[in-house]
């Protein structure tokens, strides 16, 4: 078994039940956020940065996935213990489809 995927425990990421495609959306996300183009809130001292999902899409078009799929697959990974959302809609108090995620992903190797 290869160690390490895209930068993440390859062991972690199986135990967690994340595939190829949830580990491509995960580095997409930890690239950019340390970029320091992603929008980022701090709420109640964690910082929260606002994920797009057509720009999940737009960069990372071998995914062929549709809006809601990407979604799905952050949600998937709240549920298990990597992010942690906060609803957009709720935040600023508007009808959208923007999500804002704290990361919570030290569990799946020191790439991170």
């Amino acid at each position: 078994m290869k160690f390490t995927i895209l930068g993440f425990s390859h062991p972690a990421a199986y135990d967690l039940g994340l595939d190829i495609n949830d580990l491509a959306i995960l580095r997409w996300y930890i690239d950019f956020k340390e970029s320091g183009y992603m929008n980022k809130k701090v709420i109640d001292g964690k910082e929260f940065y606002l994920v797009i999902y057509e720009y999940v899409l737009e960069y990372l078009p071998i995914l062929g996935m549709k809006k809601d799929a990407v979604y799905r697959r952050f949600k998937k990974m709240c549920d298990k213990k990597i992010f942690m959302l906060i609803s957009a809609s709720l935040l600023l108090d508007i009808e959208t489809d923007i999500s804002i995620f704290a990361p919570l992903i030290y569990i799946l190797g020191p790439m991170i």
